[in-house]
């Protein structure tokens, strides 16, 4: 939807959360204003080879927004690459998706916002992937353990982070604004699943990694559904939720990890919350299996199209 939103093939998704401004300064109606470090919040954001694209996104429509929620992200990110603005509005009554993409004429004048153009979408499923497709991966027996790394978004994007230039640890850690544990505990999980790999502590991409990066955003979900499935823990999984149409429980997870590797202690259910992070992910990217909100797995509901 947002490519044919923006007209942009293979987005990535990029940062989001709190961050501070640089210094600027701008203008209100003729009226100076000075900033310095001030705290923003990204909504979401996506990154395509020459332009970022920044999102404001609210439940409902409200009857007005604060244009700084646009203007201060657009001044901090404006050096990087061609920004493009959008205020998104998710309407729960009708599942509507709402978007208005904004410009600033010039970038030191708060008054210049002008609307671009206004799209309203709503999705209508029309094609759900067979559960078959899926069940003939081999897993690797070397993917024995379980990274611990929940976001798999994530994961999928440090090989293009890789590809643009982020090659260490102290440059992934500045674009991600992860703290160093958290880096490299994504920096392990797409090493483990063969997307990058480490060269005298510089990270390069590997055939996989450009592999992933170079798909349409529809095939990237399948191929990284079946990257996932590769591991035996969650083939496993997968298997008896969708050929015995078991209920896979969030304990009975915990017993196939202690079964199946060395892990121990209180890390075994660590790894457990991401296999159930990971379902999450297929279920909302691909469909394939349900994961209800104690975290139990349990077989898709077909819907009736």
């Amino acid at each position: 939807m947002l490519e044919k939103l923006c007209g942009i093939a293979n987005l990535i998704p990029l940062v989001r959360g709190r961050t501070t401004t640089p210094q600027f300064n701008f203008y209100v109606s003729g009226n100076k204003v000075e900033v310095s470090s001030a705290q923003i919040e990204i909504d979401a954001s996506y990154e395509s080879k020459d332009e970022l694209l920044l999102f404001e996104t609210k439940i409902g429509i409200p009857s007005s927004f604060n244009i700084k929620q646009l203007f201060y992200p657009y001044r901090t990110f404006m050096e990087k690459k061609h920004i493009r603005n959008f205020f998104f509005c998710f309407i729960p009554d009708g599942k509507y998706y709402n978007f208005w993409e904004y410009a600033f004429d010039k970038s030191n004048d708060f008054n210049s916002i002008c609307l671009l153009r206004h799209r309203v979408y709503q999705i209508h499923v029309t094609k759900v992937v067979p559960v078959s497709d899926y069940q003939n991966i081999s897993p690797s027996p070397k993917l024995i353990n379980i990274p611990q790394a929940d976001d798999v978004n994530k994961i999928m994007l440090f090989p293009f982070m890789v590809s643009e230039g982020h090659d260490t640890a102290k440059k992934m850690v500045e674009a991600f604004a992860f703290d160093i544990r958290q880096s490299s505990y994504y920096r392990q999980a797409a090493e483990i699943l063969c997307l990058v790999k480490r060269e005298k502590m510089v990270y390069k991409i590997t055939t996989k990694g450009e592999a992933l990066i170079l798909l349409p955003s529809k095939e990237k979900s399948n191929y990284m559904c079946r990257l996932l499935l590769d591991f035996p823990v969650l083939n496993e999984i997968y298997l008896a939720v969708t050929v015995e149409k078991r209920r896979f429980s969030r304990d009975d997870i915990i017993h196939l990890i202690t079964s199946k590797s060395h892990i121990t202690g209180a890390t075994v259910r660590r790894r457990a919350q991401t296999v159930v992070a990971w379902f999450r992910w297929i279920k909302n990217n691909v469909g394939l299996v349900n994961v209800e909100l104690d975290g139990t797995i349990v077989p898709q509901q077909q819907a009736k199209l």
